[in-house]
């Protein structure tokens, strides 16, 4: 911790907005260590704990996009050291982007992603939103929507599902309401947050709902006082430029915000990091906590708090050819 700090401590050129401050000391990086790594780029991690044990699902494909031969791989732990590989879903000739778990209406543990099905000369055939159940023997979709956005990570409200959509070309970002048939209900838009908005998540604790969202210029904080009118949002911008894949939890009166940041000067790969905020809620401010040994090609980060300890996934290029999945334990210290 004392290294990170004196390599990135200073660093302060990125935030003109009384400047972000390192905070280091709010949180106790433990454990920082590779789980998964193969020939291909593995990338785009989520997290879960259910039915006591971990799963950690992840993108595996020859190049972070352009190869167009993306799987999914689910691996399983039941202590966070040994990792089985459970599962690995495949659709057709699509590429399989952006895994995230939820928990469907039945109590079951499924898996969703996007897949893009390309012709020979790059048009685009088909977009799909698709469902995979992992205690299901046979690997096809159990449910296909052709959908015309990027739906993001589904949340749960007791029997109510919400996802954050967006398509970049066309400039939209809408909250919608989910359901298993599947089909998507836009509920409001955000196109008024400005331009180049893409991932983004929801979230609802204690009555309330929180979202996170990316764009080039800002990242943007929005809370939901009352979640009979969701479009009620209260927003909070920063400027924190092209937060990748942001995710994050509640903990306490804070919003713990995991992602990818640009850390240096000249926006150059080499000074990306996957990075935890903390955002104070009720001061509205907001600090790097913490810098995890990452670099390149990282972030899209995995989280579950257990206690004061958060388990967060996320993958990295640090020393390799090709992106590794790794899992870090860091101890809230507030």
């Amino acid at each position: 911790m004392l290294l990170l700090f004196i390599l990135f401590g200073c660093n302060k050129n990125k935030y003109d907005f009384g400047q972000i401050e390192n905070g280091f000391n709010q949180v106790n990086v433990l454990t920082q260590e590779k789980i998964f790594d193969n020939s291909l780029h593995c990338a785009f991690t989520d997290l879960v704990r259910h039915n006591g044990a971990y799963f950690l699902v992840f993108r595996n494909g020859s190049d972070h996009g352009g190869s167009r031969d993306g799987t999914v791989v689910v691996l399983k732990s039941d202590d966070l050291k040994v990792w089985d590989r459970v599962k690995e879903f495949k659709y057709l000739s699509h590429d399989l982007r952006d895994p995230k778990f939820l928990i469907d209406p039945n109590g079951k543990l499924v898996v969703s992603c996007v897949g893009f099905l390309y012709s020979a000369t790059g048009y685009l055939l088909d977009r799909s939103f698709l469902l995979f159940d992992l205690d299901r023997e046979r690997k096809e979709p159990i449910l296909k929507q052709n959908v015309g956005f990027w739906p993001w990570k589904i949340e749960r409200d007791g029997d109510s599902y919400y996802t954050i959509g967006y398509n970049s070309t066309t400039n939209i970002l809408n909250l919608y309401g989910v359901s298993f048939a599947p089909s998507f209900k836009v509920l409001c838009n955000f196109n008024h947050l400005g331009t180049s908005l893409t991932e983004s998540v929801i979230r609802f604790y204690d009555g309330k709902g929180y979202i996170v969202v990316r764009s080039k210029e800002n990242l943007y904080i929005g809370i939901v006082e009352d979640l009979t009118d969701l479009c009620n949002i209260k927003w909070k911008s920063f400027p924190i430029e092209e937060f990748g894949g942001p995710n994050f939890l509640k903990y306490k009166n804070t919003l713990l915000i995991a992602g990818r940041e640009n850390i240096g000067q000249g926006n150059s790969a080499a000074y990306n990091r996957t990075v935890l905020l903390k955002y104070d809620l009720a001061s509205n401010e907001i600090i790097r906590a913490a810098v995890l040994d990452s670099q390149g090609d990282t972030g899209y980060p995995g989280m579950v708090m257990d206690k004061d300890i958060l388990v967060m996934s996320y993958y990295s290029t640090t020393g390799e050819n090709k992106a590794a999945i790794y899992l870090s334990k860091i101890k809230i210290n507030f």
